[in-house]
C-alpha cells in the first residue's frame, strides 16, 4: 500500500472518481472548477489507485471532499486512510475542516469525529449535509 499527495489532477483520480461517483452512483457533472485549485490524496494497491480525495481552501475555510473508494475494495478501511492522510496535511493550516457528506454516508464521517450541521444542499438530487471537525 502506498499513500501519494498530489497537487494537480491526474489520470489515476480520474479513474477512480469516474467509476465510483458516474459509473456507479450516476452523477454527471463530477469535475468543477475546484479541481482547478486543491491538492488530491491517492492510495495505492500494487500501483492501482484504489482510493482518493481532495482538499482545497475557499474563502478562509479548508475542505475536504470527493472522498472515495472503489466498489471492490471497500471495507479495508482506506477511505478513513485517505482523510486520515488529507488531515495530516491540512493539520498545520487550520484547526477546524469542513466536508460535504451525502446524508447516507454522513455516518462514515462522524466515525472519524466529523460532527453534523443543520446545513443541507443538493447535489444532483443527492442530499448533502455539511459536517465539520476540529483538530
Amino acid at each position: 500500500m502506498d499513500i501519494r499527495v498530489y497537487y494537480s489532477m491526474n489520470s489515476d483520480i480520474q479513474f477512480i472518481r469516474e467509476t465510483v461517483f458516474m459509473k456507479e452512483q450516476g452523477f454527471m457533472n463530477e469535475f468543477d472548477e475546484i479541481d482547478q485549485h486543491c491538492s488530491f490524496v491517492v492510495l495505492y494497491i500494487e500501483d492501482m489507485p484504489v482510493a482518493t480525495c481532495r482538499y482545497y481552501e475557499e474563502k478562509g475555510k479548508w475542505y475536504i471532499g470527493r472522498v472515495c473508494t472503489l466498489k471492490e475494495f471497500r471495507g479495508h478501511s482506506y477511505g478513513t486512510l485517505v482523510m486520515q492522510e488529507a488531515e495530516k496535511q491540512l493539520h498545520d493550516q487550520t484547526n477546524r475542516l469542513y466536508l460535504n457528506a451525502q446524508v447516507r454516508a454522513s455516518h462514515f464521517y462522524e466515525t472519524l469525529g466529523y460532527k453534523k450541521t443543520d446545513i443541507i444542499s443538493d447535489d444532483e438530487g443527492v442530499s448533502h449535509v455539511l459536517m465539520y471537525k476540529e483538530l
